[in-house]
């Protein structure tokens, strides 16, 4: 029984600052282009690890594409470099032509980094020095990298058993975004692999295809870390100059906290046969961090989600419309709502309201 929550009110809305600007997006969404990099420094893979894990990737990869359009990165995509680890002095006085440019180099910078892996400057954007407050004159400390052609997102794809792996033998994987554009949708990621896992009794190929497309949405937005920086796109196209909602989550009167977006409400409330019109997403209560938020559905009324916590047998797993109605409420992506697939557990439940 789920109980009914107290009136939520928007918070006030703030702009956040982003990685970079990228040029001007094309007009109309297309499927989202996903570009996996294996690092080098990742450990080479036996022959049966590969033959499970690519295609389980090619696969995941694949769906994800499907369901998600985004405003294409025109050209090849560049992720930036961070100005406060290649620069030791920024000129902040802001009626200098190079205000808040680099104006002496930090000769300890070495490359940018996400999670444990290190972004070949291939992928990077270039960086300089500006010696002098208002002369146009520049030192290149990094040239440009050539960047990723047909790329809107970068996953960087690490197969290995990494500490966190060995200490938590119920983790199969784990996600983090790296980069965010101007409207703070995720253009890179990383996707650890628990190495081990390819190989333990009772690997399963469709087990694996979910573990990877629930990672990828944790790196494309359904995440704690994003939860802030998604946008309110109800008078404009998902990435075209949406506002940001401010706030997402709230806690109801029985303490359980919820994302509170207009597609989400609307599509439990179809789940549960509602008309409750505060009836938001449920996010796990054993999961929740410093911040008190969970990455993941409440698994008692999402059960068989692939966004719960634990995805259980792969036969009753399900990309769901409560899901992609989050994903749609990021504000970076048009879903294909088509592609939905209803849960097996819970529909119809009896909600008060």
């Amino acid at each position: 029984m789920l109980g009914k929550v107290k009136k939520w009110r928007r918070v006030k809305r703030h702009h956040r600052k982003r990685v970079r600007e990228l040029a001007p997006p094309t007009n109309q969404p297309q499927p989202i282009r996903i570009h996996t990099w294996v690092p080098r420094d990742s450990p080479a893979l036996f022959q049966v690890e590969s033959e499970r894990l690519e295609p389980a990737v090619r696969e995941a990869v694949g769906i994800v594409s499907n369901l998600l359009s985004v405003n294409r990165v025109p050209g090849h995509l560049l992720l930036s470099r961070d100005i406060n680890k290649y620069c030791k002095f920024i000129w902040r006085n802001a009626s200098a032509a190079n205000y808040n440019k680099c104006g002496r180099a930090n000769e300890n910078y070495r490359t940018e980094t996400c999670l444990d892996v290190i972004i070949p400057d291939d992928h990077l954007s270039g960086c300089s020095v500006y010696s002098e407050p208002d002369a146009p004159t520049t030192t290149v400390i990094r040239p440009e990298g050539a960047g990723l052609p047909d790329t809107d997102f970068l996953l960087y794809l690490h197969a290995q058993s990494t500490d966190k792996c060995r200490a938590e033998p119920s983790v199969l994987a784990y996600a983090v975004h790296c980069q965010t554009d101007s409207q703070g949708r995720p253009l890179a990621g990383v996707v650890v692999i628990c190495r081990d896992r390819l190989t333990g009794e009772g690997y399963s190929h469709q087990g694996t295809v979910q573990t990877v497309i629930h990672e990828l949405f944790h790196a494309l937005g359904f995440s704690k870390e994003l939860f802030s920086t998604w946008r309110d796109c109800s008078y404009s196209q998902p990435g075209m100059g949406c506002s940001p909602w401010g706030q997402v989550t709230n806690t109801d009167e029985t303490g359980q906290v919820r994302i509170y977006t207009q597609s989400v409400i609307r599509a439990l409330q179809d789940h549960l046969l509602s008309t409750d019109p505060e009836l938001g997403g449920p996010l796990e209560n054993l999961d929740v961090g410093y911040s008190g938020l969970s990455s993941h559905w409440e698994s008692r009324v999402l059960q068989g989600s692939i966004m719960a916590a634990a995805l259980g047998d792969p036969a009753v797993v399900r990309v769901d419309p409560v899901t992609l109605a989050a994903l749609q409420d990021t504000g970076w992506y048009s879903v294909n709502h088509s592609r939905a697939q209803s849960l097996v557990w819970g529909k119809a439940v009896v909600v008060n309201g």
